[in-house]
């Protein structure tokens, strides 16, 4: 470029920041939606004193044709008809929302923007939610399919019922007349267990007469009973009380406190047996002299 240029460092760098300026392009793309974008603008107006390209809106077919490119693709359970129907109903969704956003500025004075990234969220959502209605519908399908399975497989046995209900149908006939036999002989019989049963019952009323008697004498001798369970309750309590040692201080014992004999000699006197003569002699209990 400039032959006649001397070859030295600073030469060479001017010569590179003027190739740099002049083939150096810097494209840069801001989304007015988010709510830097005025922040920016206000902090570094230099970049944004440059040109600025708008982009318009797209037209409705622009959107029918990338929801065709985006979904073409995709597995869709459908007819074509039916398919293409599909692109044109998401591209006027795209379309209703973006006139909707002037009316709501009209109305709000509020902008809302309406971006063609917008459009492709709305495209994935769609993906997603026919993803999740189709295994929906088809858990329900599967669930009526056995339902439907089950009806008939209980019909058939219903038919099948019906055939043996009138095979059965003579059998009982059959039973039916013998039953009848059956039924006046247990007839007869009853009225022979009737007569029967007035003579158990007047037995009966003997034998609760009598259980009244013992019952009543029953209940007398508990009266009795409860009375001498205290007594007997202490006659086993001392029982009780009587250790080894005890007995074997008695068998050594050759000449036993009067109290002791006392006691053996009741017991004598309850088992009924012969007591030893008694013979009055003077004895001292509690220290006091008794004859």
């Amino acid at each position: 470029d400039n032959p006649t240029m001397e070859e030295n460092l600073l030469n060479m760098y001017n010569y590179f920041m003027d190739r740099l300026r002049d083939n150096l392009h810097v494209c840069l793309c801001f989304s007015p939606v988010n709510a830097k974008f005025p922040i920016r603008a206000q902090n570094f107006p230099a970049v944004f004193a440059v040109n600025i390209n708008w982009f318009m809106p797209w037209p409705e077919a622009a959107l029918v044709a990338v929801s065709g490119a985006f979904l073409g693709s995709y597995k869709l359970d459908c007819s074509d008809d039916e398919r293409s129907k599909l692109y044109g109903l998401t591209g006027a969704f795209q379309a209703t929302v973006r006139d909707m956003t002037d009316t709501y500025y009209q109305r709000m004075r509020k902008h809302v923007y309406v971006t063609p990234k917008s459009f492709l969220c709305l495209i994935d959502f769609y993906k997603q939610l026919y993803a999740i209605k189709y295994e929906e519908i088809n858990v329900q399908e599967r669930s009526v399919n056995v339902g439907l399975q089950k009806l008939k497989e209980a019909s058939e046995q219903v038919e099948k019922l019906k055939i043996v209900i009138k095979e059965k149908a003579a059998v009982m006939a059959v039973e039916e007349k013998k039953t009848n036999v059956m039924l006046d002989k247990v007839t007869v019989e009853k009225g022979k267990a009737d007569a029967k049963a007035e003579m158990v019952n007047a037995q009966k009323a003997d034998c609760m007469a009598e259980a009244d008697k013992i019952g009543r004498e029953k209940a007398e001798a508990q009266v009795e009973l409860d009375k001498a369970m205290p007594f007997l309750r202490d006659a086993e309590a001392a029982c009780n009380s009587i250790t080894k040692k005890d007995i074997g201080d008695l068998k050594v014992n050759r000449k036993p406190a009067n109290i002791i004999r006392y006691v053996f000699d009741g017991l004598q006197l309850l088992m009924q047996k012969k007591v030893v003569e008694v013979k009055a002699v003077n004895v001292e209990i509690a220290k006091k002299e008794v004859l």
